[in-house]
């Protein structure tokens, strides 16, 4: 990986609601996830304030949008009603960063963007197994009756 590209990544910068206003001549990202509760209709309906204040201050960034905690029941947006990404040329997914659905998505979808690879995906970690450990049972017997 490239020391250009690990730097792209590392950057980490918060925006949201009054955050951009105050800060508007110092941030300068290369990307951005814009994420609201599908449980709270209220922060759905700040999505396009953010994406204006957002654009203001860094254009032409690739940017998702993400549909959080789509694991609880009682969810005030509905799937059918977001259509905010399709005027704006923006990635959605639905996600629970809970129950970690889709949690990676929005990571590699802004990954492949900023590295210019459509094809690039997350190493598989190795499942870790502890060392097998045989136990002679007897000569841990012999050895305690040694003791005794």
């Amino acid at each position: 990986m490239s020391e250009e590209l690990k730097k792209k990544i590392r950057g980490n910068q918060k925006i949201g609601q009054s955050m951009v206003q105050e800060a508007s001549g110092s941030i300068h990202g290369q990307r951005a996830i814009m994420m609201f509760d599908v449980t709270a209709r209220l922060t759905f309906k700040n999505v396009a304030t953010w994406h204006r204040d957002l654009c203001r201050v860094c254009e032409n960034i690739p940017t998702v949008l993400c549909g959080n905690k789509v694991d609880v029941r009682n969810r005030q947006v509905k799937a059918k009603q977001v259509t905010f990404h399709r005027k704006k040329n923006i990635q959605y997914y639905e996600i629970s960063a809970k129950s970690n659905h889709n949690y990676k998505k929005p990571f590699l979808y802004l990954l492949r963007k900023l590295a210019g690879d459509p094809n690039l995906n997350f190493a598989e970690q190795p499942a870790l197994v502890p060392p097998e450990v045989r136990i002679d049972v007897v000569a841990q017997q012999q050895q305690v009756i040694m003791q005794n």
